[in-house]
């Protein structure tokens, strides 16, 4: 089966290049930039084996780069789409020390080049105190984002807390069924599917507390690069490049085998922390602008790698 996806990708590259070919007309002159090490940098490494003058560079995130994130084991010709590229530019700090011990041959063209989101605003105060925390979760439904965990979490809680998670996907009809047997100090929506305008004007006119992120497996999440770009505090499981978001700065980091009641006790913590002040978005908002503004990262990465 591996054999077959290896001979069916490269097939594909090869019938792919002979439409290049007609676009570019046998020249060079074209810059290559492949967003994910996948097919994409596939159909270039395979250019290359014929236009030796040509570069490129290819980023490369989560899917594309963890070999136990493939379904087979082995993430598709990463060897030699490390070897045929000019640049390679993990998304994160965690990327690029997994890409580099794994290809060591070729660490020396392994960069971090971070995403980032743009600077849509500001997320509004809270204007009364005494209403119930706010707490906001955004992912595609999937197992792997353990949103259970999150429902899980409130279930301990005596508080009064309503929380919202803002998407869809498979787990929906799981978590729905979770979500009845909440006590009756929790409330909370499920709007199911949203477009990125939507969720950009949630956080533009709603207040949130804090962002959580149960996941188990990441890259580096733009859901929590969008969160503190508007200043919203952020509780999320060390995987991936998640640790690189949440910092001291920006929220709590907690390990990736945390209890429900592990979290709950976070929350409270939280609760009565400097980390739940209009001082701590500021220094969450600043983190982002430092690190994670898309304008600043674009351009660099333009610059840097493509100029």
């Amino acid at each position: 089966m591996l054999v077959r996806s290896h001979l069916k990708s490269l097939l594909w590259a090869v019938h792919f290049n002979t439409s290049l070919d007609k676009l570019f007309d046998q020249t060079n002159d074209a810059s290559y930039y492949s967003y994910w090490m996948n097919d994409g940098s596939l159909i270039l490494s395979v250019r290359k084996i014929s236009k030796k003058a040509l570069e490129f560079v290819v980023r490369v995130h989560g899917y594309d780069l963890y070999h136990d994130r493939s379904s087979s084991g082995l993430v598709l010709f990463q060897q030699l789409n490390c070897r045929m590229a000019k640049n390679i530019l993990p998304i994160s700090l965690n990327g690029k020390k997994y890409l580099s011990d794994f290809q060591p041959a070729f660490a020396s063209k392994i960069h971090t080049s971070y995403l980032g989101v743009p600077d849509r605003g500001i997320n509004p105060s809270s204007t009364d105190p005494a209403t119930d925390l706010v707490i906001v979760s955004c992912s595609f439904m999937h197992a792997l984002k353990r949103i259970h965990l999150i429902v899980e979490t409130l279930m301990l809680l005596d508080n009064k807390v309503t929380w919202i998670h803002l998407g869809g996907g498979p787990e929906m009809p799981h978590i729905q069924a979770l979500c009845e047997k909440l006590p009756a100090n929790i409330t909370y929506q499920l709007p199911g599917d949203l477009s990125n305008t939507d969720i950009i004007d949630f956080y533009l006119q709603n207040h949130v507390d804090l962002f959580i992120h149960m996941s188990e497996t990441e890259g580096i999440p733009v859901a929590i690069m969008e969160a503190t770009s508007f200043g919203i505090p952020v509780l999320a499981t060390d995987v991936g490049g998640v640790g690189e978001l949440v910092t001291e700065q920006t929220g709590i980091l907690v390990s990736a085998d945390i209890t429900p009641a592990a979290v709950a006790q976070e929350i409270k913590r939280f609760m009565s922390s400097h980390m739940h002040t209009a001082d701590f978005s500021i220094s969450v908002r600043n983190y982002w602008n430092n690190n994670f503004n898309a304008e600043k990262n674009y351009n660099d990465f333009i610059d840097t790698y493509l100029q």
